[in-house]
């Protein structure tokens, strides 16, 4: 966790989206959060017996945060299907079905005051409609087919991990546009590697983080435009996919004893280097411009 964080407080992407009036920031945030009361909700839920009435504020407690982090944004709706998954490979199928039930006490009654005052069709039918659309900004082209969603999926993956991913850690020019798909297949491998071990030393952290973002990494690749291509869109889930990698190495390399624990620094030391180098060099580039709007010159840098 603390490369992952200290890649984070140096790394300018998370700062450039810190500064933005997109969601990304507050998204993690509430992420953040969820994780938190999901995990000591798994505490007692996996140690014990499911009981109703002793349990009802964990999974009610469930139902909140992946309601509000749901309300952020849309894509958080795997969130929950993540914890059904988890539950249900680690036998406590009621739990699974309880955790369900107490997002849909929230989120219905929700649904029927908003629908009720105002009249809106709902959170998703709107958005659901422009994802389903060839062309989000051209519906005459009619709606997208299975053959169009498989092909989605694949060029998403190659631009956010092939590229995308890349860029964020500084490993790949930022303006660069060329995809190299080898580097994405190897960030699979890595990340693979990381659940073999999550699975293998029974860490329930890790692994439901395996699903908490393979499954909303998915759905943004099988759903959005791939013509949308921005860094925001995988940024969310950079820190998780960290973890997890980091997490396959630290157990492959710990057996090495002190050489072992060198080596993991190492990769930690070259992945922070790199992150911190890009902020950097973006830092000394944006400079004169900081120089200037502290001066009174607030819109130099601005395009006309």
């Amino acid at each position: 966790m603390y490369p992952v964080l200290l890649i984070m407080a140096l790394n300018s992407y998370f700062f450039y989206y810190a500064s933005q009036t997109y969601t990304e920031s507050l998204f993690m945030l509430l992420q953040g959060i969820a994780l938190w009361g999901i995990f000591s909700s798994f505490d007692s839920i996996l140690k014990q017996d499911i009981v109703i009435k002793q349990h009802w504020k964990q999974f009610l407690q469930i139902g909140v945060l992946i309601f509000i982090l749901t309300y952020c944004k849309n894509i958080a709706i795997g969130a929950i299907a993540a914890v059904v998954m988890f539950l249900l490979i680690e036998r406590k199928y009621l739990a699974a079905v309880l955790s369900v039930v107490g997002y849909a006490l929230i989120k219905f009654p929700f649904e029927a005051v908003r629908s009720i005052i105002w009249g809106s069709s709902g959170q998703y039918s709107n958005q659901l409609q422009i994802l389903m659309q060839k062309d989000a900004y051209d519906a005459n082209q009619g709606t997208e087919n299975i053959n169009g969603f498989i092909s989605r999926f694949f060029g998403n993956f190659d631009i956010y991990m092939s590229k995308r991913l890349f860029q964020i850690l500084g490993f790949y020019n930022p303006d660069e546009i060329i995809i190299k798909t080898g580097l994405g297949i190897l960030a699979l491998i890595l990340i693979a590697f990381g659940i073999y071990q999550a699975y293998r030393n029974k860490n329930k952290a890790i692994s439901y983080l395996v699903w908490f973002t393979g499954i909303q990494a998915g759905l943004t690749f099988l759903l959005l435009q791939v013509k949308w291509d921005q860094p925001r869109l995988v940024l969310i889930y950079v820190p998780f996919m960290l973890l997890i990698i980091f997490y396959g190495l630290y157990k492959a390399l710990e057996k090495g004893g002190s050489s072992g624990l060198v080596a993991f620094i190492a990769v930690v030391a070259i992945v922070v280097s790199s992150s911190f180098m890009t902020t950097t060099k973006k830092s000394v580039k944006n400079f004169p411009v900081l120089k200037r709007n502290l001066g009174g010159d607030k819109f130099y840098g601005y395009t006309p």
